[in-house]
């Protein structure tokens, strides 16, 4: 992940992956700075304050949205799930198993994900960022699942299904009402 990045674009009808090496992010950075303010309408600045719900941001979720946000944008609520480290006892020996971390953040204009998860596991040095315009997000709720519970968020055109441990249930469930 640290030299590899992607752009996925989705919506009713598409779903078209651009690769670029990461070496050149300020000129990809630039470009979505200006193609995120076309597509979402303006800086859109948010007057309420701020609700933080979950665990307090660590580092690496700290460093990534704050890259992540454009110049105006506030951020109105935040759910917060950090990366954890689950001992899993087979037998007489015992593995650890590293679960991601996730950051959905509310702001004025848009609903932000960023993710440590890469293809099931956690990726310990990087991240993945999705957003959607406020209105493409049709629904957000807490659903059973296989394993426990998600957050499912709604798009129009495509889904995010969020793990979410038990012990951040409520929490979730309170992001999902907002």
């Amino acid at each position: 992940m640290l030299l590899k990045g992607w752009f996925r674009f989705t919506g009713l009808g598409f779903d078209h992956t651009v690769r670029y090496n990461t070496r050149g992010f300020r000129a990809v950075f630039r470009f979505m700075r200006r193609f995120r303010d076309e597509l979402l309408n303006g800086p859109g600045a948010h007057d309420a304050p701020e609700l933080g719900l979950g665990a307090s941001l660590n580092t690496k979720f700290s460093n990534a949205l704050s890259q992540e946000l454009d110049r105006e944008e506030k951020v109105a609520t935040q759910f917060f799930q950090p990366p954890r480290e689950v001992k899993l006892k087979r037998w007489f020996m015992p593995r650890h198993h590293r679960l991601a971390g996730d950051l959905l953040v509310l702001t004025g204009r848009r609903l932000i994900w960023i993710t440590d998860r890469d293809r099931g596991s956690r990726s310990i040095y990087g991240n993945i960022t999705s957003y959607a315009p406020l209105g493409a997000v049709s629904r957000m709720d807490v659903t059973p699942s296989e394993k426990g519970h998600v957050l499912q968020v709604d798009l129009n055109g495509s889904r995010w299904r969020i793990p979410i441990a038990p012990e951040n249930l409520g929490a979730a469930r309170d992001f999902a009402t907002v």
